[in-house]
């Protein structure tokens, strides 16, 4: 299993588990190569995934949620620009009682969602994580960057109920 995620360069974390990887910092939060997600869908796009596999599953849709999805995307935004990937010490959105989150790195620069997904899906904690259904809302951000001058593509994906 190990393999596959190096082989994918994919590394993701829950909240359950806190823990950081210190690195370079991100040269440029905009990239010079053209990524396959554009920032400004990515949100919508993953969401959209998620309810996908969430439904197939048997579980209700998440809501999107404007606070959780601004929150992932600046969080993604900050790990790319200071070139970490760890989790939120404190996740605590307002008007929400409880929150999750997921994380992913790319190091493609292409940020896929379906494969995204597709390795949150295949990690037990993180499977559990997307398939928890006291979460009802839901919001996620992309960003591209360079890291290190190679491309690395950050998704935040925060996860709540009220």
């Amino acid at each position: 299993m190990l393999k596959r995620f190096k082989r994918h360069h994919f590394a993701v974390i829950i909240c359950l588990a806190l823990g950081g990887a210190g690195g370079a910092t991100a040269e440029a939060a905009q990239p010079s190569f053209a990524p396959s997600v554009p920032q400004e869908n990515a949100g919508w796009l993953m969401e959209r995934e998620i309810n996908r596999v969430r439904t197939a599953s048997g579980l209700a849709h998440l809501k999107g949620s404007p606070i959780l999805r601004s929150a992932a995307q600046r969080y993604a935004r900050w790990l790319v620009l200071r070139g970490r990937f760890l989790h939120a010490v404190a996740l605590h959105p307002p008007g929400f009682r409880g929150a999750g989150e997921l994380l992913g790195r790319h190091y493609d620069g292409y940020g896929r969602v379906r494969r995204t997904v597709r390795l949150w899906m295949q990690s037990p904690p993180h499977r559990r994580e997307l398939l928890n259904p006291r979460y009802r809302e839901g919001g996620a951000g992309l960003v591209h960057g360079l890291r290190r001058g190679a491309p690395v593509s950050v998704w935040a994906l925060r996860l709540g109920y009220r």
